[in-house]
């Protein structure tokens, strides 16, 4: 992910020197969809996770120390919300 970024720093520099503005204000042009991208993959995350809860076995539990109840409270808890 670095290499990445490295290359986003990079294209950001290259394009507030290009257009003669500062790069803080180049970078504000990627916030909006690196964030909605951002946003999208942590849902998509706890959804997931949340679908693995339902289905963990009893011996499982005991293994992380939670009860069914703190697992339930959990799995219905909406992607939306940490």
């Amino acid at each position: 992910m670095t290499h990445t970024n490295d290359s986003l720093d990079k294209t950001r520099a290259e394009l507030a020197a290009t257009l003669n503005i500062g790069a803080l204000a180049a970078g504000k042009i990627f916030t909006l969809p690196e964030t909605v991208i951002k946003t999208l993959a942590l849902w998509q995350d706890r959804w997931i996770a949340r679908q693995n809860l339902r289905e963990i076995e009893y011996r499982q539990l005991e293994d992380v120390g939670l009860t069914r109840e703190q697992i339930g409270r959990e799995a219905a808890k909406p992607f939306w919300k940490a």
